[in-house]
């Protein structure tokens, strides 16, 4: 969180500005560092969001009250959160140990790890307070690349291995050495070139930083992190479990049987990405699946004050959608009545003529509050 908006919240909790002055301020330094705001759309009354990455969310004034009180709550965490991180060095969405007054001392480590083609290996990352990224490579060997930064203590080796990697007939371990260490000496940034080859299992978690993906073929994929991002492109897998907190999970060019997200204070998207099963919960955001294929057989959508958008243009089966918390004014459902019929009565959404052709139908449940759920 930048000092700019720290300082708009410390002014909010200490009364020198009003709820609506801090939202436009907020706005107003996403704008200034190119960040997209947050627009109600005014043509059909509902909201749309613009949002790559932000805090605090505007609303339309339909929604102005319960926004405010939902912005009181969280402003105290927010700026425990924020001041602590600041005090006892930790990384947050956007601290950097480039800027660390602790860790002054920086250097690199590269490792090359021989891989036989024929095995399906289980790749397990562990970090902490840096981030990861999973990116393809074009060699035959997993590339490792280290950027460490370290503290001045003077008993640190200068031969010390700060970054442990193990190889065996299953598995591959990839994470910072604190086997003499300890995460106030030191941390890694790791950067893991992967080959193009089929994965059993893929395991990353790190803390308060980002998690990046790229061109990753496995049967299981696992992540997890906190208060920073995770992103996913050009990967085939088949169950796959990804978790962070206050910050987005955004998904493209991608395939997946059976795919689980949580996620709090930020954005879920899905683009261009097919599933079978889809199990997304978020808070205080948006989720927004764009490309849904016929693939699709389950949905389970869960969100509070915030819409939720399900693109269902390419899907030719039957569908059939719980919706629940509706509410004409705080929670409407949009939808093409053309294609599909609302029973009032159970709040069942449905296809309108049903596809007697198709013998199966995408069954739903999508929750949220103080947003509306829009079915394209």
């Amino acid at each position: 969180m930048s000092e700019e908006k720290i300082m708009i919240l410390k002014m909010l909790k200490d009364g020198k500005i009003s709820e609506e002055e801090a939202l436009k301020l907020l706005n107003a330094v996403s704008e200034k560092k190119g960040e997209k705001a947050y627009k109600p759309n005014k043509k059909r009354n509902e909201i749309h969001i613009e949002a790559d990455d932000y805090d605090v969310f505007d609303a339309s004034d339909k929604f102005a009250s319960k926004i405010s009180n939902f912005v009181n709550k969280i402003v105290s965490k927010s700026l425990q959160t924020a001041e602590e991180g600041m005090r006892n060095g930790r990384v947050y969405a956007n601290f950097s140990f480039d800027d660390s007054k602790s860790f002054k001392n920086k250097k690199f480590a590269t490792l090359k790890l021989d891989l036989d083609k024929n095995k399906k290996y289980n790749l397990i990352i562990n970090n902490t307070n840096e981030k990861i990224e999973i990116l393809p490579s074009s060699s035959d060997q997993i590339e490792v690349y280290g950027k460490i930064y370290y503290t001045n203590k003077k008993d640190i080796p200068e031969k010390y291995e700060f970054i442990n990697c193990f190889i065996d007939d299953k598995e591959i371990l990839i994470e910072p050495n604190y086997s003499e260490l300890t995460k106030k000496d030191f941390a890694v940034s790791l950067k893991v070139l992967v080959p193009a080859q089929d994965f059993a299992t893929v395991k990353a978690s790190t803390s308060n930083d980002k998690i990046k993906l790229d061109s990753i073929i496995c049967d299981e994929l696992y992540l997890t992190t906190s208060n920073d991002y995770i992103r996913i492109e050009d990967s085939i897998v088949s169950k796959s479990e990804l978790k962070t907190t206050n910050d987005s999970v955004k998904i493209k060019d991608s395939k997946f049987s059976d795919l689980l997200i949580n996620t709090t204070n930020a954005e879920i998207t899905l683009n261009n990405t097919p599933f079978v099963n889809l199990e997304a919960h978020t808070t205080n955001a948006y989720v927004d699946v764009k490309d849904i294929f016929n693939s699709a057989e389950n949905i389970i959508v869960t969100n509070s004050n915030g819409p939720v958008t399900l693109e269902l243009e390419s899907v030719s089966k039957n569908v059939k959608l719980n919706l629940r918390g509706l509410n004409k004014y705080t929670c409407p459902v949009i939808f093409d009545d053309d294609r599909f019929k609302l029973d009032k009565d159970n709040d069942e959404l449905t296809t309108a003529s049903l596809n007697n052709d198709s013998e199966l139908t995408l069954f739903g449940d999508i929750k949220t509050s103080n947003g509306p759920i829009i079915i394209e």
